[in-house]
């Protein structure tokens, strides 16, 4: 594992995107590795530049990068994206930074921040918001095909977890 995060650093250290592909790939390689004992601490935040947001809970990653899960209570939906220094929203999409702020965000691929994001979706969102009422549900919008993939996988997990919890498109749903 850690020869594949240093090797993954020294040849796609300045693509984004291909970092998350990888990442992505690798993930989906060893899925039933998404783990939330291997992950990072988190706190719970107040994020108020994102309206509507009822949780938000924050993160470091390896490589120094300020992660923000937030969810989105009046939507159901479900994001996580980086806090950039000197911008005022979410980054959900660091490749679309103006060029002189792309810097900011640090390729790192990392399946403990993948875990991180899990966790919080385990131990905070699904039981304090979406099994709270039925019926609910809990949307995820991914950014990109990787991304899907990821969602893909960790609701797929999630559903072996919670057997009353249903899988429609990218949608969590308790009925």
């Amino acid at each position: 594992m850690i020869k594949l995060v240093n090797l993954l650093n020294k040849f796609y250290i300045n693509n984004i995107d291909e970092t998350y592909l990888l990442e992505s790939q690798y993930i989906e390689v060893n899925e039933l590795k998404i783990d939330e004992l291997n992950s990072y601490p988190y706190k719970e935040t107040n994020y108020l530049d994102m309206p509507g947001t009822n949780k938000a809970w924050q993160f470091e990653d390896r490589c120094g990068n300020q992660l923000v899960v937030v969810y989105l209570e009046n939507i159901g939906e479900f994001k996580s994206g980086y806090k950039v220094e000197g911008v005022s929203s979410l980054v959900f999409e660091p490749k679309k930074l103006p060029i002189n702020l792309q810097h900011l965000v640090k390729p790192c691929p990392d399946d403990k921040r993948i875990n991180t994001i899990y966790k919080i979706l385990l131990n905070e969102i699904i039981p304090n918001y979406l099994l709270n009422k039925k019926p609910n549900r809990l949307y995820f919008n991914p950014v990109s095909d990787s991304h899907n993939r990821l969602v893909d996988i960790i609701i797929n997990k999630i559903i072996k977890q919670y057997s009353q919890l249903k899988k429609k498109n990218n949608y969590i749903i308790y009925i």
